[in-house]
């Protein structure tokens, strides 16, 4: 539901702006989830891995203190990064990095965009770590798109069009109503934790801080490639990218869905050493989630000028063939599963950051040498050829150093939704 509301709200945008706003407004939301990254100092995934192990050993109060180290760490780190931002770095990614005044005139709201966003993400994997998927789904993304729509729409209706600012104000307002709601609903989930158990900042620093690198460099595998187009290329040809971009990422959303599901559980799981159900859930989450998203993949790949003329407008047409390869990416992606999560979630964390450092490297080296060329096309090429390599090696490391495969299963997958439905019931 997120995903097609994000759509939809793309969808909204890409008629209020002209294709070089719309292009910046890309741009912004890629700094917004760069800088967010950078202040929540990898307590996000830490947490994550911290609530459910502790849970399954007794021991709350442990994980009450992961939470509350984490709120903290993200406290300290995203005013550093917020004040930064708007005291000169904002100003110099606008003008060096994209070399754009409509960006320059936004840099305020971004950075409101940059504090909200990172709070409104680790109270959703706070959700998560309890395993309550319901309302880390509502509020790492559903209610802000929902509300986004709505308000786009009336802006619509009642102007036809718009700039930059009125847009990321009314983003900044749907994501403000979020974050209190999410607030108001953890506090409380939080007030029932008490019991034994403690969690040094220590330990919970050394867990985070390769989960951190690891969340920049895995950032910059899917967003860097946007950048140098950003930087080399004008804003139009940026929405053009940024929209097939988006209609890979809704086809690629099963996958998503099932990490976001089996993160706590491959952290307990493997916690209590039940490697033979860990590789259970793995390799069904894989297959439940390939087969729609492969089969979606293809017919996007096959009709993708249909698609976007009609979600964007005929301007967007023009991006069928970069589609085309993200889509081939993106299936390979799907294809091999979840490898990423369970060396997150097992205590691989490092090998996980020099993987994807590597890989991400090579990708960006591709889009750069590229785009000059080939402009959009060449930022889906070193995507994809990132974002393949990455999962390829995540994939061989599972499989031979923890004995552990995480690709889609050749057997029914009728009796792969059966085991999987079985497992979550067990473990939800």
């Amino acid at each position: 539901m997120a995903a097609v509301a994000g759509v939809i709200a793309n969808g909204l945008l890409a008629r209020l702006l002209s294709p070089e706003e719309f292009g910046a407004y890309f741009l912004c939301l890629s700094v917004m989830l760069f800088a967010s990254l950078f202040g929540n100092l990898g307590m996000r995934q830490a947490v994550v891995r911290f609530i459910p192990a502790a849970l399954a050993k007794e021991l709350p109060g442990r994980a009450k203190s992961a939470i509350k180290i984490a709120f903290i760490s993200t406290a300290f780190g995203v005013s550093l990064v917020a004040l930064s931002f708007y005291l000169g770095v904002g100003a110099w990614v606008a003008n060096i990095v994209f070399n754009s005044k409509v960006i320059l005139g936004v840099v305020g709201l971004l950075t409101i965009m940059i504090v909200i966003y990172t709070f409104q993400m680790l109270v959703a994997e706070v959700f998560r770590g309890f395993h309550d998927i319901r309302l880390a789904s509502i509020f790492s993304g559903l209610a802000t798109s929902l509300i986004s729509v709505v308000l786009f729409s009336l802006l619509w209706v009642m102007k036809g069009q718009a700039n930059l600012n009125e847009v990321l104000t009314l983003f900044v307002l749907a994501s403000l109503i979020s974050l209190a709601i999410a607030s108001f609903l953890v506090r409380r989930k939080i007030s029932g934790l008490s019991g034994q158990g403690s969690l040094p900042q220590k330990e919970a620093l050394s867990v985070a801080w390769p989960l951190y690198i690891t969340g920049i460099v895995s950032f910059l595998l899917m967003e860097a490639h946007l950048w140098i187009l950003g930087g080399l290329q004008p804003a139009s040809e940026v929405a053009i990218y940024g929209a097939a971009y988006k209609i890979v990422n809704l086809v690629g959303m099963p996958l998503l869905m099932v990490n976001n599901i089996i993160m706590p559980m491959v952290a307990e799981l493997h916690a209590k050493n039940k490697m033979d159900e860990l590789e259970k859930v793995l390799r069904g989450s894989a297959t439940v989630s390939g087969v729609p998203a492969v089969i979606g993949l293809i017919i996007l790949a096959v009709i993708g000028g249909k698609i976007l003329e009609l979600v964007y407008g005929g301007y967007y047409k023009a991006g069928v063939t970069v589609l085309a390869v993200l889509c081939i990416g993106q299936i390979i992606n799907v294809i091999l599963g979840s490898p990423g999560i369970l060396l997150m979630m097992s205590g691989n964390e490092r090998s996980l950051m020099i993987i994807s450092s590597v890989c991400g490297v090579v990708g960006i080296a591709t889009s750069f040498i590229l785009i000059p060329s080939m402009s959009y096309l060449g930022a889906g090429i070193g995507l994809s050829v990132g974002v393949g390599l990455n999962k390829i090696v995540m994939w061989n490391f599972c499989r031979t150093r923890l004995g552990v495969t995480t690709h889609m299963s050749y057997g029914s997958i009728a009796v792969q939704y059966k085991q999987m439905r079985k497992l979550l019931t067990l473990n939800l």
